[in-house]
């Protein structure tokens, strides 16, 4: 049952975080500002349900893919598994022109 959890909590956030983006019409800036910010949660939150499947993070974003997410997040994503056990990601690819600011979750 352990594994079935992870992706529980996965397919329930990502449900809340689609449906929480698509509140109006916004400009192009802050329409990818707010889809750097749903991704990331998205990617944060595979991380999270992998850390607790596995114990501990994976060596690479493209680990999460077909299991935790859809696709391959790395494209989009920097991350660094950090030795304490914390990961890192920071957005780059189609998101290298928002702020880490913009991209983190208010």
């Amino acid at each position: 049952m352990k594994i079935c959890s992870g992706r529980l909590i996965v397919g329930s956030l990502l449900c809340g975080l689609v449906l929480s983006s698509c509140g109006g019409i916004m400009s192009d800036n802050n329409a990818l500002a707010n889809a750097c910010q749903t991704e990331r949660m998205a990617v944060e939150t595979a991380l999270a349900a992998y850390e607790a499947d596995n114990g501990v993070y994976p060596d690479s974003l493209t680990t999460l893919a077909g299991i935790y997410l859809k696709s391959d997040p790395s494209a989009n994503w920097t991350y660094e598994a950090q030795s304490d056990g914390v990961s890192g990601i920071s957005p780059t690819g189609k998101y290298k022109e928002i702020s880490f600011a913009d991209c983190s979750s208010s």
